[in-house]
């Protein structure tokens, strides 16, 4: 049986124009986003300052998972066909073409975080400390592997291309209003409040924050009232991208099952 995926898989995966078009967005949102928010005064403390700085982090979490997500939105339904087709024909297995796939896609998921990251660190004037800088791109990284499980996950689950896009919105909504932007965590309802451990925007968020202020003798960071660590945030990132992966490749293995 063979381990990588075809010709024609992966030239779905690598779509030119796709590429092109993730690659002038990136760059587009990210000078647009350091004119928005050129140069903070670096005061924790201050009102206005600080509404700005968190407003900016709510935001880059919401661009990290969006952009790697939406493009496999678009590719996938395409090449989940071809896959059940040569899957069908025993060319690969299912475990093999996930793999490959995973393997086909790490140059991006390392490239385009950093793209954003090296345009608007600076040029926002976030905290220039070396540890500080690759903290906060391995959590734009994190954001972008969890997008791309998430298409993932939801391409393997809703077979029809127009419904993965009406349901990705609606599912959307509640991982970005529980993210501890909008409402703080401390004043959300029990009934409804266990939705923000399921959002990885509410650990970026919160982990983005803890680490712009972590060489900071002052600053508004317990107003957020957030409850998990930087740390424990990186880490639950991580397990939450795993975790949406292992999803993805169950629900690929039901459908192929379905057609046999």
């Amino acid at each position: 049986m063979g381990f990588l995926i075809s010709k024609d898989v992966l030239n779905t995966i690598r779509n030119p124009m796709l590429l092109k078009s993730r690659i002038f967005s990136t760059i587009f949102v990210s000078i647009f986003t350091s004119g928005v928010y050129y140069r903070f005064t670096g005061e924790y403390t201050e009102r206005l300052n600080w509404t700005a700085l968190s407003g900016f982090y709510f935001f880059m979490a919401i661009f990290m998972l969006m952009s790697a997500l939406s493009p496999v939105e678009l590719v996938f339904p395409l090449e989940r066909g071809v896959f059940l087709k040569e899957e069908g024909s025993k060319l690969y297995s299912t475990f093999n073409y996930f793999l490959s796939r995973n393997i086909v896609e790490l140059p991006a998921s390392f490239i385009f975080p950093l793209l954003a990251t090296l345009i608007m660190y600076w040029f926002v004037g976030l905290s220039s400390t070396p540890g500080q800088f690759f903290i906060t791109y391995l959590i734009a990284y994190l954001l972008t592997v969890n997008g791309l499980s998430l298409g993932l996950l939801l391409g393997a689950m809703i077979e029809d291309q127009k419904a993965v896009a009406e349901v990705t919105p609606i599912l959307l909504l509640p991982l970005v209003l529980f993210s501890g932007f909008f409402k703080n965590s401390a004043s959300l309802p029990r009934w409804i409040g266990w939705v923000e451990y399921i959002s990885p925007i509410k650990y970026g968020f919160s982990s983005w924050m803890q680490n712009e202020v972590s060489e900071a003798s002052t600053s508004n960071i317990a107003e957020l009232n957030f409850d998990t660590s930087m740390w424990l945030g990186i880490g639950l990132l991580i397990i939450m991208s795993m975790a949406l992966r292992v999803a993805s490749l169950f629900f690929l293995w039901i459908m192929r099952k379905r057609l046999e």
